[in-house]
């Protein structure tokens, strides 16, 4: 859902972790393997989702290595700094 990289107050930001969380099942899964929430209405592999968009709630997870120092990115930051998605 989000991109591998993401600049947010002047810091490059990696995807460390690309999830979803069903809106439905609440069920999250994890790539780079291929995987189905538990009721089946989405499903996770590395670089795609499949399934409806309103359906996910994206749970990915980025860091910076800043100063020797590990900075994660808050949850509510990357989805802000996402484009929407129209479909």
């Amino acid at each position: 859902m989000g991109p591998a990289e993401l600049v947010y107050g002047g810091v490059k930001y990696k995807k460390v972790r690309h999830a979803v969380m069903c809106k439905i099942c609440k069920d999250t899964i994890e790539a780079p393997d291929y995987k189905v929430c538990k009721c089946g209405s989405v499903a996770i592999d590395t670089g795609r989702l499949i399934g409806s968009i309103e359906n996910m709630e994206d749970r990915s997870v980025y860091c910076a290595k800043v100063g020797g120092k590990t900075i994660w990115l808050p949850h509510y930051i990357h989805n802000i700094q996402r484009p929407q998605l129209n479909h």
